[in-house]
């Protein structure tokens, strides 16, 4: 199925919509943990963690070949060592 975006008015289909989609939003939570991390907010670095943790456990792990979690998790822990 291919769809028409409306704001570039690319003829694109459903999966390289959703692939645009799920690049931005990684790239907003690696702009979000990289701000935290140089604001030196170590608790809300922490509780970050164990959110995305809690995330990862509950909703992620049960799903079929999905990674792309597991990089913004990585991502963080390279920002602060806890």
């Amino acid at each position: 199925m291919r769809l028409i975006n409306h704001v570039s008015g690319l003829n694109r289909s459903t999966p390289e919509i959703a692939r645009d989609n799920l690049e931005n939003a990684i790239s907003v939570v690696f702009s979000f943990i990289k701000q935290v991390a140089e604001e030196d907010q170590e608790d809300s670095l922490k509780l970050l963690y164990f959110d995305m943790l809690n995330v990862f456990e509950s909703h992620i792990l049960p799903v079929y070949a999905t990674s792309h979690v597991q990089v913004c998790h990585s991502f963080q822990l390279t920002k602060k060592p806890c």
